[in-house]
């Protein structure tokens, strides 16, 4: 996984950066309870952010160094254009940490686009891609998820519900940790108790864009913690005092292991392509949009029938920074149904579950200073030049051929200050063996054509050639695209 955003499909090298001097978070006033956070954060000593293709950071390693110094990982830099140790408060349950203001790379692609085409449901696997660069306003994020003890609080106050976890998903807490037990995160919790326990503590759910930065930091980190796999850290829930080997760029606890987490936006398949959109190209007779009708019958919930109840899908983040699945969250008297007969993909989570907990985030108070990310973001590219093409950097997964056309013919990118479109599905001779075209699209595939469906002969090899294959103008497959290369360029 090293230099995962650089190395491993070489859309977007890294930038070479020097390894940043270690800064140290300080609380509002000293507490034994958060002593751990001025352990320092091991940081990466080269980070893959996301250049320029064609213009490498300028930037020398003695400046960054220098600037690092003063102004890096848990800082945040004032309006005169100094940097501050991020602020923290109590929030009575956990601390809480300021994030700065900021843009970062958002998003992600994969290591390769493998479409299986068979009797499963389609799904989109993909909802991430690609990086693009977003903005978020400061705001206080929960040091650690939010713990059974904190959630318990609020349930005897009578501002909580009790929560429950389904009969096949009992939470049990290893008998070497029963005493740490309301230390765990609070999970078996649907989305709107996650929501009802931060307004009860005067906060919110996070978006999905303040919970992405939170973890990832302004350098395009794969990981919280960094840019490689770490194998010392361990898998499944645990208490979230000992989450701490676990800390992102501005030293927020568990955003990679332990459960998954809530935010509070709505699950949408193409929320990373919309920005680059001008019209949706997925129509309702598509292969997802049906496959979503049956899930709904799947799970006892009319999508149909007009005042019917309807599960609501929402976000859900872990693990990889850009790493987002969708949570379902089942109706009042809705019954969940066993998901192993019915066409429910393992990426979605219906209901309540013991691998889904929550932290809450609050926006800034009226007397705390606005502070503004330490770096700027990485610059990132939506296209690629590949022989006289340019490729757009993301795929829309699991369409038909007339929703792949219409992705497409939808697409607007920023060229010299200007959106054009231009784009279209490439032909099937334009992958043939020896095309510069091959190496761009990730495969194995199938991906879509203008002319019908092509796979590699030899999955998961960069190099192997492309060949036709025959399926229906229906199958769901990967569509990415393709224009020629602006002559101003």
């Amino acid at each position: 996984m090293k230099n995962y955003l650089g190395r491993t499909h070489g859309w977007f090298p890294r930038c070479v950066l020097a390894v940043m001097s270690l800064s140290l978070v300080a609380c509002s006033g000293p507490s034994p309870q958060y002593g751990h956070l001025d352990r320092a954060i091991p940081t990466p000593a080269q980070l893959p952010g996301v250049a320029t293709e064609d213009e490498p950071s300028t930037e020398s390693a003695e400046s960054s160094a220098d600037d690092a110094a003063s102004c890096g990982p848990t800082t945040g830099r004032k309006d005169d254009g100094t940097c501050e140790t991020l602020a923290t408060y109590d929030a009575g349950y956990v601390q809480r940490v300021q994030i700065p203001s900021g843009e970062f790379v958002m998003g992600d692609i994969p290591t390769r686009y493998n479409v299986v085409v068979g009797a499963a449901l389609p799904y989109v696997r993909w909802s991430a891609n690609p990086p693009r660069v977003s903005a978020v306003q400061s705001f206080f994020i929960d040091l650690h998820e939010v713990t059974k003890k904190a959630y318990a609080a609020c349930v005897e106050e009578g501002r909580c519900s009790a929560t429950q976890c389904p009969r096949n998903e009992l939470f049990e807490v290893p008998a070497h940790f029963s005493s740490m037990e309301e230390l765990f995160p609070q999970v078996c919790v649907s989305h709107a108790q996650a929501q009802a326990f931060c307004e009860a503590r005067g906060g919110r759910l996070p978006t999905e864009a303040e919970w992405e930065f939170a973890a990832r930091g302004v350098d395009g980190r794969i990981y919280p913690w960094g840019n490689e796999v770490n194998d010392e850290l361990p898998r499944g829930a645990m208490p979230t005092n000992l989450t701490h080997l676990d800390r992102s760029y501005f030293g927020i606890f568990g955003m990679g292991i332990g459960v998954m987490e809530w935010v509070a936006d709505d699950y949408d398949e193409d929320a990373g392509l919309r920005s680059f959109l001008t019209a949706e190209f997925r129509s309702q007779g598509g292969p997802t949009a049906s496959a979503r009708r049956k899930r709904d019958e799947a799970i006892g919930v009319s999508a149909d029938v007009k005042g019917a109840a309807r599960a609501r899908r929402f976000v859900v983040k872990y693990g990889r920074s850009a790493n987002r699945r969708m949570g379902v969250d089942l109706p009042r008297g809705a019954s969940r149904r066993d998901d192993s007969r019915g066409g429910i993909e393992p990426w979605s989570s219906i209901g309540p579950s013991r691998r889904l907990g929550f932290r809450c985030v609050s926006d800034l108070r009226d007397s705390d200073e606005v502070l503004r990310a330490p770096k700027s973001a990485p610059v990132v590219r939506a296209t690629k030049k590949v022989g006289t093409f340019e490729v757009f950097g993301g795929v829309a997964d699991a369409v038909s051929l007339e929703e792949a056309r219409a992705f497409c013919g939808a697409l607007r990118v920023s060229t010299d200050g200007a959106r054009r479109g231009g784009f279209r599905l490439p032909a099937r001779m334009e992958l043939s063996s020896g095309s510069s075209l091959t190496t761009a699209f990730a495969g194995p595939g199938p991906f879509w054509t203008s002319d019908g469906a092509v796979k590699q002969e030899v999955a998961y090899e960069p190099s192997a050639p492309w060949e036709s294959v025959e399926l229906s103008r229906d199958s769901p497959l990967a569509a990415r695209c393709i224009r020629s290369e602006s002559p101003s360029r």
